[in-house]
């Protein structure tokens, strides 16, 4: 009785795992890639803004409870900004909470009614008065141009 039980064991161990089955279905997703001209857009001047954060041990007190940003990654920003607008030419990605960040905002809500900001330039200066990165001043200049499309 023991060997039958055992047997009786071992094929519905050996039905139970061969029974198995594996299906794969997929489906073409669309092209979403849009190609522009250079004839596509209006293009402005070079617009410049600027930003300044003071990091006192590391903290921005003066941004710890509200920050104006925007982001170069469309919905990667949580934070109440303006929404994320794309960048021809910016390689990098920008943290929500960084110098850079605040510049672009600044930029942005400065010149509202446009699109696309083409090859931001950064330019950044940080100042230690009192050395081991107690007090940082770090300071960005943002310079680009800005586009609307036709």
């Amino acid at each position: 009785m023991k060997r039958f039980k055992i047997i009786i064991f071992s094929i519905f161990i050996v039905m139970f795992y061969s029974s198995c089955s594996y299906v794969h279905k997929t489906m073409q997703e669309p092209n979403i890639q849009v190609e522009f001209y250079k004839s596509d857009f209006i293009f402005s001047e070079q617009f410049t803004a600027e930003a300044t954060q003071t990091f006192f041990f590391g903290l921005d007190f003066e941004r710890l409870f509200s920050v104006k940003s925007a982001s170069t990654e469309s919905g990667s920003d949580i934070l109440p900004s303006i929404s994320s607008i794309p960048i021809v030419g910016g390689m990098q990605v920008l943290k929500p909470k960084s110098t850079e960040a605040f510049a672009l905002y600044n930029l942005m809500e400065a010149n509202p009614g446009y699109d696309v900001v083409f090859y931001p330039q950064y330019e950044t200066i940080e100042v230690r008065p009192v050395g081991l990165s107690i007090l940082v001043i770090k300071t960005v200049k943002v310079t680009a141009r800005l586009g609307k499309l036709q």
